[in-house]
């Protein structure tokens, strides 16, 4: 049965590698973990020994911090010590080395997978986090697992408005007011980059199936690719008006936008330079939202009219109109195979539609404001929304909620994001708060995929 621990993480480190190791602890503590370290507990006057000896049965994770400093000084004191958490059958507990410099790895613990603090970069402190935070989504050897739910991102200076997240919910992007784009490392829950450029607010966001590329569109004007490794961006577009919608293929390979103008653009980004394939319009108002099929064949656009319009982007043709709505389209999703779009409106509803005869299938109704995000898996096995009413609603095929709407905003919701990992499905939500909120969701199937795809003409 599990103990309760009053300590997270208790620290083991020679003092002569206090300069590496404090702001170690003093982030960890910054991202919520309870630390026991002995220049921060001891106090005058106390006994040394039982109150390192207090920290270690408090504390549910040992971090061992090695070094040649540590190995050499001390090396006994901590076998003794961490002995009961690197104990097998000793479920409540966890050893987690950090290695710190080319130091000789005793026999007794060379079996032991490391942090290695040598790289100091991001990725290994994501992984010493959740190590500490005993989180079960990661471990040390990378193999990733369903990240936790109900976690809320911080970092954004004000609004959020948009945010997209990789198909297996690993990585995510998102943009806000403060003219910045920021990566986030869903697994840890953390922040892996702030991507600046823009000059005025980021309105649209997508990341590639792979985390390595993300594309923004903003009231700049401009459309910026960014590498999100080196965090560098090339502007790909530089025009007059906002641009307020983007979607890409899963490779990201081909990217549509749409702008304040009513026009709607393909690009294909692996050209060399980057080009525009076709462009679409003038459509009869500013386009807001876009999604495109996998395959780069079919769109579905929305904006400041009833309806949302269907394109055949082989043929640069409009296809079709879907009415239904009574008022504004905020947002639009579309099943990789173009087989299922699914639209929310400011007149509170939220249509799907069957692209092959542009039918409204079902109407659902649940949010009392406008809702401003919608979002499908790329199999269409599930769907959520946000809205200007604070909550996030999940819903199955029947269109009734799935388990339970979301509370925890503090303001409207401007975007959100829906990905699926093994039955799983992980949904991220945007909003004026300020903030990002991470939710699980076991929803089921929203249509059956289609394995032949979709021939919009039949």
């Amino acid at each position: 049965m599990d103990q309760l621990f009053a300590y997270d993480v208790f620290i083991s480190y020679s003092h002569l590698d206090k300069d590496i190791v404090h702001p170690l602890v003093f982030r960890l503590k910054q991202d919520g973990v309870r630390v026991w370290m002995d220049d921060l507990e001891i106090q005058p006057g106390d006994s040394i020994p039982s109150r390192v000896q207090e920290g270690i049965q408090t504390s549910r994770v040992l971090l061992l911090f090695m070094s040649r400093n540590a190995l050499e000084s001390k090396y006994v004191e901590m076998e003794r010590a961490s002995a009961q958490f690197r104990d097998p059958i000793n479920n409540d507990r966890r050893f987690v080395p950090v290695r710190l410099d080319n130091c000789t790895i005793p026999d007794t613990l060379s079996h032991y997978l490391y942090v290695d603090w040598r790289l100091n970069s991001e990725e290994q402190y994501g992984k010493l986090l959740a190590a500490s935070r005993c989180a079960p989504d990661l471990d040390l050897d990378g193999e990733e697992r369903a990240p936790v739910a109900e976690s809320v991102l911080t970092g954004h200076k004000g609004t959020v408005l948009c945010v997209s997240m990789t198909p297996n919910g690993r990585w995510a992007v998102s943009g806000g007011k403060d003219r910045t784009v920021r990566s986030w490392d869903l697994v840890h829950r953390i922040s892996t980059g702030v991507l600046q450029g823009h000059a005025d607010d980021i309105l649209s966001v997508v990341i590639t199936k792979d985390g390595r590329r993300a594309v923004s569109g903003s009231a700049d004007g401009t459309v910026r690719v960014w590498d999100l490794e080196s965090r560098r961006s090339q502007v790909l577009y530089k025009g007059q008006c906002p641009v307020s919608s983007i979607s890409a293929t899963p490779s990201g390979d081909r990217v549509l936008t749409g702008d304040a103008e009513g026009m709607i653009r393909l690009w294909h980004l692996d050209a060399d330079p980057p080009k525009a394939m076709l462009n679409l319009g003038p459509c009869k108002s500013w386009v807001w939202t876009l999604a495109m099929s996998a395959d780069a064949c079919w769109a579905v656009s929305g904006g400041r009219e009833r309806d949302a319009h269907v394109w055949d982007l082989r043929k640069a043709k409009h296809m079709k109109v879907l009415k239904g709505h009574s008022s504004w389209i905020w947002s639009v999703a579309l099943t990789a195979n173009g087989g299922t779009a699914v639209t929310g409106s400011a007149d509170r509803l939220i249509r799907c539609w069957d692209m092959r005869t542009g039918t409204c299938v079902k109407a659902l109704k649940e949010h009392t404001s406008d809702v401003l995000g919608v979002a499908t898996t790329a199999s269409g096995s599930g769907v959520v929304s946000g809205s200007a009413d604070r909550t996030v609603r999940f819903w199955n095929p029947q269109g009734s909620l799935g388990p339970k709407s979301r509370v925890g905003h503090t303001a409207e919701i401007t975007s959100v994001a829906l990905a699926e990992r093994q039955g799983a499905h992980l949904a991220v939500s945007a909003s004026r708060d300020g903030t990002l909120r991470v939710w699980n969701a076991n929803t089921t199937g929203m249509s059956t995929p289609d394995p032949q795809g979709t021939d919009l003409e039949r």
